[in-house]
């Protein structure tokens, strides 16, 4: 029975993808992982050697305590884990965020948790994460969650509000599960 047309083209496209990945490879374009593959932690947080399942730290204390200019006290359960807030600050620009003219960002702090929490915070922060204000709501912009391994950390929620907002309240969940925290507009 011959090959009909369609097979004979599905074949030689498998061969063509297959050799294209070889050569690749070969070529050192691509690279298979490996056991002892090391990687460079550059956000002060434990790294997991996944063949053994163990933590390494590569670092484990920041210069001077991070925290922002204004105390703030409140408390959030996320994934299960009570975060404490502590602090928050507003700002024009943080890290490789900039603020538009029209706006200013907020930054909630929050105190260090076990390491072994980490990933319950980070899988609940799909519930969403909010700052309201007279008029709107703005979502997080950006996050971190922070262990307890690394000493004068802090976790923050990262905002993007009008300038013109005024006091904001901090809010996570929805429905029957909701949580705020109130944040005083900048002085």
């Amino acid at each position: 029975m011959p090959m009909r047309r369609t097979t004979l083209i599905l074949i030689i496209s498998l061969v063509v993808v297959i050799a294209a990945g070889v050569g690749l490879y070969v070529t050192g374009y691509i690279s298979l992982p490996t056991s002892n593959t090391n990687t460079t932690n550059t956000a002060n947080i434990p790294l997991v050697n996944t063949s053994t399942n163990t933590a390494t730290v590569t670092n484990t204390s920041l210069p001077s305590e991070v925290k922002g200019d204004t105390t703030l006290t409140g408390k959030l359960t996320i994934g299960g884990v009570a975060l404490t807030i502590s602090s928050m600050q507003y700002t024009t620009s943080h890290a490789d965020v900039t603020a538009s003219a029209t706006s200013r960002l907020v930054m909630v702090y929050t105190d260090p948790i076990p390491v072994a929490s980490v990933a319950s915070v980070v899988d609940g922060m799909v519930a969403g994460m909010k700052v309201t204000y007279k008029g709107g709501e703005a979502e997080v912009r950006r996050y971190k969650v922070a262990s307890d391994v690394v000493k004068n950390d802090r976790g923050y929620f990262l905002f993007e509000v009008p300038k013109t907002a005024g006091a904001l309240t901090l809010v996570y969940g929805s429905d029957l599960n909701v949580q705020r925290v109130d944040v005083p507009a900048p002085k």
